[in-house]
């Protein structure tokens, strides 16, 4: 008799399971990236990179894009 209720039990949760309909994609996402770098992305396009890890002197954002997919920060290289 247990194994009967146990066998229902477990056709019920495959049931749920298979009808469980999918979870909608954030519309930002932080995702992993190679290189000690975080790509943060809105509705499928980048609009910062964090980049960080022990081998810079100190972690940064680049590039910075607005919603009008215009760069924000530009990179200046100061000659000495």
């Amino acid at each position: 008799m247990r194994r009967i209720i146990g066998v229902i039990g477990v056709m019920a949760l495959i049931n749920c399971v298979m009808r469980a309909d999918p979870k909608p994609v954030p519309l930002l996402q932080a995702v992993p990236q190679p290189y000690e770098q975080i790509s943060f992305v809105r509705e499928g396009g980048e609009i910062a990179r964090y980049h960080f890890g022990p081998t810079l002197r100190r972690p940064f954002v680049f590039p910075l894009i607005g919603l009008s997919q215009i760069k924000l920060a530009e990179m200046e290289v100061k000659k000495k």
